[in-house]
């Protein structure tokens, strides 16, 4: 399991859930200091700041959150202007 970390290569997992994250469970931490949501919402000013680590060498993790639970149930009016043409 996780074998892209063990033959050396440096691998970032994230969980993209930002209404109910819990991929950080697998890793035994309960309530992760920071999040992708942390960032999003400008708590912290790089995607490093919220790199945490995991028991697996070069295996880390950016936890979802659940600072933007509606964002993943935008309007129609939204995701037409978030559209890109």
């Amino acid at each position: 399991m996780w074998g892209w970390p063990y033959f050396g290569y440096k691998v970032i997992l994230v969980d993209g859930d930002l209404g109910g994250a819990d991929l950080h469970l697998f890793f035994n931490q309960i309530s992760p200091p920071r999040s992708l949501g942390s960032f999003l919402t400008s708590e912290t000013r790089s995607l490093r700041e919220v790199l945490l680590p995991t028991p697996t060498e070069n295996l880390k993790l950016i936890c979802g959150g659940n600072e933007l639970v509606g964002a993943a149930n935008l309007s129609q009016v939204a995701k037409n202007e978030a559209r890109f043409w």
